[in-house]
C-alpha cells in the first residue's frame, strides 16, 4: 500500500476515534453497535494498522454518529 493511502487510513481512524470519544463511547460499545462481539476491529482500525474500516463500516459509523461520510473520510 502506498504511503498516501496509509495516511488516509490513519486519518479515517483518527476521525472515528474523535467522533467515538465525543459521543462518549468506548471501543467495545462502538464495536457492539456495529454488530461485533469484540473491540478488535475498532481498536486496530482507529490507528490505521492491520485492520481498516471498509465502506460498509463507514456507512454504519455514519448512522451511529449521525454524521456525513465527509466527517469521517476527510482527505488530506
Amino acid at each position: 500500500m502506498s504511503d498516501k493511502m496509509e495516511k488516509y487510513y490513519v486519518n479515517i481512524g483518527n476521525n472515528v476515534r474523535n467522533l467515538r470519544i465525543k459521543k462518549g463511547l468506548t471501543q467495545l460499545e462502538l464495536s457492539k453497535l456495529m454488530g461485533f462481539k469484540s473491540r478488535s476491529l475498532v481498536s486496530k482500525a482507529e490507528v490505521g494498522k492491520e485492520k481498516r474500516f471498509g465502506i460498509e463500516h463507514i456507512i454504519k459509523l455514519c448512522e451511529i454518529f449521525q454524521c456525513k461520510i465527509s466527517d469521517i473520510v476527510i482527505l488530506l
